[in-house]
This record gives structure tokens, sequence and C-alpha cells, in this order.
């Protein structure tokens, strides 16, 4: 303990986080955080590209913009962000600090998520979701070979159909990609 403390000091965990930055500063670095092209987006593109599969990117022509839609087989597909669509992983944590405002914008982003995907299914669409963390390591493996299985053989089970206005998380939905499942 240093001299003339009568408390061990326990930095850098005894204060509240304080944003060191100003709130321009703040705005400036949350700017750059990309909405197209993001390493999870890059990853998948590549292996799909790889096995053949040719897509367009964020058309602006269907609702929500999807990461990837192959209109040959009418299938959009996003790729979340664990953090930022709130996903049941350790990515997908909130952080301990102002909660309150964090819970807030990630509740909204997915009411946002299952609007657009009512949206595209309205419009014959069937939509994947896939998530960050399935994109990385020996996942990306097994995501890829679901996608290619449930693109060719079109698979529907494993696609979304109804949202629901309470159901504003797909945290419960088991793999594979998180791909939202059939509700009867």
């Amino acid at each position: 303990m240093p001299v003339g403390c009568d408390k061990p000091r326990l930095w850098p965990y005894s204060a509240p986080m304080v944003d060191t930055l100003t709130q321009e500063a703040r705005s400036t670095l949350m700017s750059r955080v990309r909405q197209k092209d993001t390493s999870p987006e890059v990853r998948l593109r590549k292996q799909l590209h790889a096995k053949g599969l040719r897509y367009l990117l964020h058309p602006a022509s269907l609702p929500g913009r999807p990461d990837l839609a192959f209109p040959r087989y009418r299938i959009a597909v996003f790729v979340h962000g664990c953090f930022w669509h709130g996903h049941n992983c350790r990515a997908g944590r909130l952080p301990s600090s102002n909660q309150a405002y964090w819970s807030e914008k990630i509740a909204a982003n997915q009411v946002r998520d299952a609007r657009k995907i009512a949206e595209l299914r309205g419009l014959g669409w069937r939509v994947a979701v896939v998530w960050e963390c399935e994109t990385k390591g020996s996942n990306l493996v097994r995501t890829i070979s679901t996608m290619v299985e449930i693109i060719r053989d079109g698979a529907s089970p494993r696609f979304h159909t109804q949202v629901s206005e309470q159901e504003s998380s797909w945290n419960k939905i088991p793999w594979p990609c998180r791909m939202p499942t059939k509700r009867h």
C-alpha cells in the first residue's frame, strides 16, 4: 500500500468508467464503425464465392439492404455483429457501464432487424442470419457448409418465416447459423 494511503488502490477498477473523449471525438470514432464490408461479412463472402455461389452486395432494392442477396435462390443473408445485434455469446454481452443506453440501442436494432426480415418475407424472400462468432475459426467451415447446403438445396425449415412483436431476440435459435426457425 502506498505511503499516506489508508485504503489499497484498486485502480483501474475502483472508479467508474468515464469517457475520456469529447462528444465530437466519440462521434468521429463511432462513425468509423463499418456497416459494409466488415471482417465477418468478407470472410463469409470469400468462402461462398469460392464454392461457386454468386450474389449481390447490399442491394438497395431490398428492405434492410441485406449483406448478401442470392436472387437466383431468392435468399437474403444478414451478417450480424454479435454486440450490435444482441447475440447470446461472449461478444454479445452488454458493457458494464451505461447499460440502460446500450440495452435500449440493441433492442431497437433487434426490432428493426425483425421488421426488415418480415418485409423481405413479404416479398417472397427467404432470410438467413449469420452471426459474427460463426465466421471465426473452425466455426466458419461449419457455417459455410451449412449455408451452401441451404442455398443450393433450398432447405427451408431453417429459415425465418414470421416475427412476433414480442420476439426481439433470436438468441434461443440453435445452430446452424442461428437462422430463425420456422414457427407454426
